[in-house]
């Protein structure tokens, strides 16, 4: 299946203070706001390091990458 990439377009329609958009490993889209030491831990399999507040899964974008607003 191809994924697609990350892109600043990710922010549309989303609140001004969201400015992380992460996805982990099985596809599942995090958007987030308060950015500290962001990081993936192979130990949860998910992004942490930020104040989580939305989610959406199966989102279609590549794996394990993430994206902070510009």
């Amino acid at each position: 299946m191809e994924t697609k990439e990350l892109t600043q377009e990710v922010f549309e329609n989303q609140p001004a203070d969201i400015t992380i958009a992460a996805v982990d490993y099985d596809g599942l889209l995090t958007f987030g706001k308060n950015p500290r030491n962001v990081r993936y831990t192979w130990a949860s399999e998910r992004w942490c390091g930020f104040d989580k507040v939305s989610e959406i899964e199966d989102s279609g974008y590549t794996p394990l990458t993430k994206i902070e607003k510009i």
